[in-house]
C-alpha cells in the first residue's frame, strides 16, 4: 500500500451522505462510506477518493439479519434472506456468497482497507459472537488466497451490558488479539449498540474506555464508531480516532419501522461536547469563526453540517499535535474549560445546559490515567 495508514495521531473520520462534504476545500485522513450509501449515491462515492487519504468501505454486513434495510442495501451482492443458521451451518456457503462477496465489493470501490464481515452481537457468550472471529479469520485465508495485500480490520460491534462485565471486556480483548489475529489484523472498529456517551453511566464508560485502552495496547489501530464528542475523548486514552455518525446506534431500527433522522434544529456547540438547540445558541449569543459560520452562526442544516465537519476536525488535529503523555491532561482541560462555559451560560443567560456528561467524562479520563499506570507498571 503506497499511501500511510494514518497521517496524524489521532483523526476524526467523516460519514457523507451527500456531495457536500467534497466542497468543504478539506482533505480528511480518513473518509467511511457505507456499501449500502455507495449504492444510493454513486456519484457522491466517485468523488470521496479525491477528498481522502483513506477510503473505507463500511460493508454493513449485519443488515442482513434484519428486516427493515434500506433498499439500497438489496442492491449489494450479498446473500439476502439466508438466515443466521443457514450462514452459520454451511462455511462453503458463507465464504463464497459472503465474505468473497464482501471483500470483493470493497476493492471495487477501491477501498484502502479491507473491513471484514460482521454481525452485532449481544455478548462476548454467544454464537454471534463465535461466528464474527470465524468470519474474521475467513477473510484473513481469503486475503492470503488472493494475495490481497490491503490491510485488514474487524468490526466489534456489541451490546452496551458488556461493558460493565470485567471478565467479558478482557475476553473480547484477547479472542480478538490472539492467535491468527495477532498479526493478520491491523486494527478494530468498536462500536456499542444503544450507546449514549452523554446518558450512561461512569462504570459504562470507563469499560468502554478499558475495551479500547486494552486493544491499543496489543498495538492495533482502534476507532470508535457512533459515539458523538465522547470520540474526541477516547482520542487522548488510546483510540485512533472516531467516525461521525449518529450519536448512539442501535439494532432495533433495523427491526421494525421506525423515524430515527435526527432533529434539523440543533447545532454542535464544541465548546460544550454536546448539540444545542436554536433557541438556546440564540440565548447565549453563540458564534463561531469557522469557515461554515464565518464569524456568526450557522443557520440552515447543510451549514450545521459544514460547521460539524470543520470544528470536529480542527479539534481532533489539535490534540493530534500533543505529545502522547500530554493528550490526556489537554482533554481534562478542555473538559474543565467546556463545564466553565456552561457554569457561564447558566449564570447569565439562564442556559438549560446541562454539564452533567462532561463531569462523568472527566471521571473517566482520570480513571484513564489510572488505568495506564495499572497497566505499565504490570508490563
Amino acid at each position: 500500500m503506497n499511501k500511510p495508514l494514518l497521517s496524524q495521531s489521532v483523526i476524526f473520520i467523516p460519514k457523507p451522505l451527500d456531495s457536500g462534504i467534497t466542497e468543504l476545500g478539506l482533505k480528511f485522513p480518513a473518509v467511511m462510506l457505507d456499501a449500502h450509501i455507495a449504492e444510493w449515491r454513486p456519484k457522491v462515492a466517485k468523488r470521496i477518493p479525491s477528498i481522502s487519504e483513506l477510503l473505507i468501505v463500511n460493508p454493513v454486513t449485519y443488515y442482513l439479519l434484519y428486516k427493515n434495510t434500506p433498499k439500497s442495501f438489496k442492491k449489494l451482492p450479498y446473500p439476502h434472506g439466508a438466515t443466521f443458521e443457514k450462514l452459520h451451518s454451511e462455511p462453503e456457503f458463507r465464504f463464497e456468497k459472503l465474505i468473497q462477496s464482501s471483500v470483493e465489493y470493497q476493492l471495487a470501490k477501491k477501498a484502502d482497507i479491507i473491513v471484514a464481515p460482521y454481525f452485532f452481537t449481544e455478548d462476548d457468550n454467544s454464537a454471534k459472537f463465535n461466528l464474527n472471529l470465524t468470519m474474521l479469520s475467513e477473510t484473513i485465508q481469503f486475503l492470503q488466497n488472493k494475495n490481497i495485500k490491503k490491510p485488514l480490520f474487524g468490526m466489534i460491534y456489541i451490546g452496551n451490558a458488556v461493558l460493565t462485565k470485567g471478565l467479558s471486556v478482557s475476553n473480547i480483548v484477547a479472542r480478538y488479539t490472539d492467535g491468527e489475529y495477532s498479526n493478520a489484523v491491523k486494527g478494530y472498529f468498536v462500536a456499542i449498540d444503544n450507546f449514549d456517551s452523554r446518558m450512561e453511566d461512569v462504570d459504562s464508560l470507563i469499560g468502554l474506555t478499558k475495551l479500547i485502552h486494552l486493544l491499543a495496547k496489543e498495538d492495533k489501530i482502534i476507532f470508535a464508531k457512533s459515539i458523538g464528542a465522547f470520540g474526541e475523548v477516547l482520542g487522548a486514552i488510546g483510540s485512533s480516532g472516531f467516525v461521525d455518525d449518529k450519536e448512539t446506534m442501535s439494532v432495533e431500527y433495523l427491526k421494525e419501522k421506525t423515524n430515527y433522522g435526527r432533529p434539523k434544529n440543533r447545532l454542535y456547540i464544541p465548546e460544550i461536547f454536546d448539540n444545542a438547540n436554536d433557541t438556546e445558541v440564540q440565548n447565549i449569543k453563540y458564534k463561531c469563526n469557522c469557515l461554515a459560520c464565518n464569524g456568526s452562526v450557522a443557520k440552515d442544516v447543510v451549514s450545521k453540517k459544514r460547521h460539524s465537519l470543520y470544528r470536529r476536525t480542527d479539534a481532533m488535529n489539535e490534540l493530534s499535535t500533543q505529545p502522547s503523555e500530554k493528550k490526556v491532561s489537554f482533554m481534562k482541560n478542555r473538559i474543565d474549560q467546556a463545564i466553565d462555559f456552561i457554569d457561564y451560560c447558566v449564570k447569565n443567560h439562564r442556559s438549560l445546559f446541562k454539564k452533567t456528561h462532561l463531569l462523568k467524562w472527566k471521571q473517566v479520563l482520570e480513571s484513564a490515567e489510572v488505568l495506564a499506570k495499572t497497566t505499565k507498571n504490570q508490563d
